[in-house]
This record gives C-alpha cells, structure tokens and sequence, in this order.
C-alpha cells in the first residue's frame, strides 16, 4: 500500500534499522562523524518509541480514573506505578551538550 510512481517505482516508506549502526565506537564516537550521526537518530527514535509506550498506559491510566470512580486507588494502583517509572527516563533531551559541541568564539 504504497505510492505507485511510474519513475521510482513503488515506494514502500521510510525502512530503519532495529539495531544499533556499526561501526560505532563509544569511547571515541567521533572517530566515524557517520556512526555518530546515526547512532544519535537511533538514541532518539528509541526515545520516541518510550514516549508513546508511556502515553499509552497514560490513556489507560486516565481511563481506568474515570471508570473505577472513588475505587481507583485500590483498581488502579499497579497501572498508576507502573506509569510512573516508565516517566521517570522518558523524553528526548540534546544529545549534542559536550564542550567540544559547542560554537567557537574567534
């Protein structure tokens, strides 16, 4: 299902790894300045990934409140918990705040 064009062919939407890039190297990551690059997009689409597991039991979270009424402290204790540590490492914060980052005054 996806967009037919008589030029390209069929276009089957943007395919990303499920691993992280080769070649990387943690003590020096900026000895492949691609590697780099690329393990920063994977950091953050994992990120994402989190966010919307996150939202997810959010909904749930805010379902199960309205629904169970006076009784959610009891009903709705282990999904409330289990919201809570998945907030606690969740968001997509800048990878780039090294000093060597950072702009060079001239």
């Amino acid at each position: 299902m996806g967009i037919d064009t008589n030029f390209y062919g069929k276009y089957e939407g943007e395919q990303f790894s499920l691993e992280p890039p080769a070649g990387y190297d943690p003590e020096n990551p900026r000895a492949n300045p691609a590697a780099m690059l690329e393990m920063r997009e994977y950091r953050v689409r994992e990120k994402f990934v989190d966010m919307a597991k996150a939202q997810i039991i959010r909904d749930r979270l805010q379902t199960c409140y309205r629904t169970e009424g006076v009784n959610h402290y009891q009903n709705c204790k282990e999904l409330a918990e289990r919201y809570v540590n998945m907030i606690k490492s969740v968001g997509v914060h800048r990878y780039n705040t090294n000093k060597a980052d950072q702009p060079q005054m001239e």
